[in-house]
């Protein structure tokens, strides 16, 4: 849908440009900012075309996801208007003009890398945590962290992302929200329950829900797969000569109260440990005692 728009915000502008050079004929050339005003009006409405059209259909994120087209390639489009125009008798040409026009392709290069590389540049981070001497146990325990997946479906690469996961032996994984965005959920359900299938650890998969899917939709998505969605609760995991208690929070907004959650977890015995998994960062300021870990994603990257 963006790649139409854009392709009638070229034709549009184009169409204009032609009309307001053939208005202008004449022994004074057309200055390179009417060129680019011209382009940026005609830009801008289609811009509010595409987010009236688009906003009731997709919500906010397409909003962004339109928002960050023109922000990278709009400069792109202009700057190709640019020496089109520069390349007839009728646009004035200078040297300023052509390194404007230069700068102008550099934000359609970073959208492209960000676009098309940095998200597929897969790295496993390791982060070490250490524990208060006064839990129980001296072995260590390994959890592997998958979040922020938000995809319409499932491809190698997300394959590749939770292999990679699994390669580094993790006593159990740990996913935070945010895997499945798609117009259309029943379509995809099966591929995202065989991917949650796939997901292996000796002391199990747990999962809690993330801005995108809703409480059904994460029902649905784990059922049958072998993967634990948490709400609000509590499971209790012996690891080696550890004692783990592990809580899921559901997202603030909805109509479970956490707080009852975080009290149990800040409550237990000092030779247990405790972790909170959560979407949200943020879910930190809520915590009513002490937690030893606390596992969030939303960050897209930097997860924390």
């Amino acid at each position: 849908m963006l790649i139409n728009v854009l392709a009638i915000l070229f034709g549009i502008g184009w169409a204009l440009l032609t009309a307001v050079l053939a208005a202008r004929r004449g022994p004074k050339p057309v200055s390179l900012s009417t060129v680019f005003v011209t382009g940026a009006i005609v830009g801008f409405g289609a811009g509010l075309v595409a987010l009236v059209i688009a906003i009731p259909r997709d919500g906010m994120f397409a909003a962004v996801h339109i928002a960050y087209v023109a922000a990278t390639l709009g400069p792109a489009v202009l700057a190709v208007i640019g020496v089109a125009a520069m390349r007839t008798a009728h646009v004035s040409r200078s040297v300023p003009s052509a390194v404007f026009i230069g700068l102008m392709f550099v934000p359609g290069a970073i959208g492209l890398w960000a676009t098309h590389v940095a998200p597929f540049r897969l790295q496993v981070e390791r982060v070490t945590a250490d524990l208060p001497c006064q839990r129980g146990g001296d072995d260590s325990i390994v959890i592997g962290v998958l979040a922020d997946i938000q995809t319409p479906t499932i491809t190698d690469y997300e394959r590749d992302a939770l292999q990679r996961v699994m390669d580094a032996n993790p006593d159990l994984i740990v996913i935070a929200g945010d895997i499945q965005q798609s117009s259309d959920f029943y379509g995809e359900l099966d591929t995202f329950r065989e991917f949650f299938a796939l997901a292996q650890a000796p002391f199990g998969v747990y999962v809690v829900q993330g801005d995108v899917e809703s409480l059904g939709d994460m029902r649905e998505l784990v059922a049958g797969t072998g993967v634990t969605y948490l709400e609000n609760e509590i499971v209790e995991i012996a690891i080696g000569d550890r004692l783990v208690r592990l809580g899921g929070n559901q997202r603030a907004w909805k109509l479970s109260d956490p707080q009852s959650m975080f009290a149990e977890l800040g409550e237990a015995p000092p030779e247990v440990v405790t972790v909170v998994l959560s979407h949200r960062p943020d879910v930190v300021f809520d915590l009513s005692g002490s937690v030893d870990v606390v596992i969030a994603g939303h960050t897209h990257g930097g997860q924390v």
